[in-house]
């Protein structure tokens, strides 16, 4: 059954009608003592306008007064009649909240008897004043805004990458402060799928070590409003594209806002003559790792020898180089070159070619001719008369060469490591290690030579750190 609230009904005694309706809707109620017989308590005090000080005080400060009965303004209604506390009871309290149960049928009547009653009754009248609550608004100056920005960046400093980009959502200053450069010096993003416009934002955050191997990247790499918002030139130094799965366009995107790079690992990548030729713009590149990179030309390389004069490491192992190319980049290397990596070169490489590689670079510390099936032992002696600096030398699977040939590699000095593998037999191995006491040979199976990476070591290229250390 419903329950409904009753509203509160004051009744005067000279409203007859009013009365009629309050007797009737408490028929069935315990009817309530009369005024004789109640004691009069402190707030029925309040209905006697004679008797009452304070109230008259309060109708002054708000511009209004009491009239007298006898009072002739014609501007006002007729007065309603004043009763006294000390003669004449007060009007019976108001019924406040009854709370009765009643059949759905008969709410509807009930409730336009209500606003019947409350319509008839003088308080519908009456208008109330009331204090307007006060509104708070956050006005966004806390404790740490206060702080200088030297401040939030030592402690921004100790968060972790994740966290700093969240915090970068919370407002603009927050979101300078955490892109600032400082933050992404170095970054390690291997083994990650990245969709398109991803890459160009850690570009436009002035990453200058960074390390992306063996990671999916999606074309293209810098949206449009990447390109039309980035104000900063690109700080990048250190890459490592090793085994990436990159569309040749992506590495175009790259390599063209980069001029500042010092070592590029591109290994197993497809190069175009264009990504080529914006490798050949920085000019101070010392290391660079082409090793099984597919569509190399002449044209191509010839942009990267002729404009890059400080190489020092290059590996072109496994790049299957046309005669046509061997023959232009023994005769064009820089003449600074220190590590050189050519193996792979099966039936490309000839004796000749060895002899003006020598020449044209005689300070090589480090050569790699293995796999070179056309080599003779002829290129030992070249090796050894021009060669003087000469530290680490590897001839895996140069069937030609004899090992009994080997021994002329006794008068270098500064040999120190020697690679034979596939070559000779156990037997022969011990006349050369006793041949060569000094020389460690076959200790290292694979090349290191401008690989960014070697053994176990992951979280560093070149020897520089990519990821953040863990507090």
């Amino acid at each position: 059954m419903d329950v409904r609230w009753e509203k509160v009904i004051t009744t005067y005694p000279e409203n007859t009608s009013l009365k009629e309706n309050v007797k009737s809707n408490n028929r069935n109620k315990n009817k309530l003592p009369d005024s004789g017989d109640v004691k009069k308590s402190p707030s029925q005090k309040h209905w006697s306008r004679m008797g009452d000080r304070k109230t008259s005080l309060i109708l002054e400060e708000m511009g209004m007064s009491l009239f007298d009965e006898d009072s002739q303004d014609e501007c006002l209604g007729p007065t309603p009649p004043c009763y006294d506390s000390e003669n004449i009871p007060p009007p019976q309290a108001p019924v406040a909240f009854h709370i009765h149960n009643s059949s759905p049928g008969s709410s509807n009547s009930n409730s336009s008897t209500e606003n019947q009653l409350f319509n008839s009754s003088p308080l519908s009248n009456v208008f109330s004043i009331s204090r307007k609550k006060k509104s708070y608004t956050l006005t966004g100056d806390g404790m740490i805004n206060v702080l200088p920005d030297e401040v939030i960046l030592a402690i921004f400093r100790w968060l972790p990458r994740f966290m700093l980009v969240k915090c970068a959502c919370v407002c603009k200053r927050w979101y300078r402060l955490g892109m600032d450069e400082s933050f992404w010096k170095r970054m390690d993003l291997a083994n990650k799928s990245l969709s398109a416009g991803v890459l160009g934002n850690v570009l436009n955050r002035g990453v200058s070590i960074l390390r992306l191997s063996k990671t999916e990247i999606s074309s293209p790499i810098h949206t449009l409003s990447q390109c039309i918002n980035s104000v900063r030139p690109c700080q990048l130094q250190y890459l490592d594209l090793s085994m990436a799965v990159i569309k040749p366009e992506g590495l175009e995107e790259i390599f063209a806002r980069c001029t500042k790079l010092r070592k590029v690992s591109l290994e197993n990548c497809q190069l175009t003559d264009i990504t080529c030729q914006y490798i050949g713009q920085n000019r101070n590149i010392q290391v660079l790792n082409l090793s099984s990179c597919q569509n190399l030309t002449t044209e191509g390389l010839s942009e990267i020898t002729s404009n890059c004069v400080c190489l020092e490491s290059l590996n072109l192992a496994w790049t299957y180089l046309d005669r046509e190319t061997v023959v232009y980049l023994v005769l064009c290397l820089p003449s600074g070159l220190l590590k050189l990596n050519l193996s792979g070169t099966r039936e490309t490489l000839t004796d000749e070619d060895v002899g003006n590689l020598i020449r044209t670079c005689p300070h090589l510390k480090e050569l790699d001719l293995s796999d070179a099936l056309l080599l003779t032992p002829a290129i030992l002696h070249d090796i050894v008369a021009n060669l003087k600096g000469l530290e680490h030398i590897a001839l895996s699977r140069c069937y030609r060469i004899p090992a009994s040939h080997l021994l002329a590699l006794s008068s270098m000095v500064s040999l120190m490591a020697l690679d034979l593998f596939g070559t000779t037999i156990d037997g022969a191995l011990e006349v050369i290690q006793d041949a060569l006491p000094n020389v460690e040979i076959n200790k290292f199976p694979f090349s290191n030579i401008a690989r960014p990476t070697t053994g176990i070591r992951r979280t560093s290229i070149w020897g520089l750190r990519v990821r953040d250390s863990v507090l």
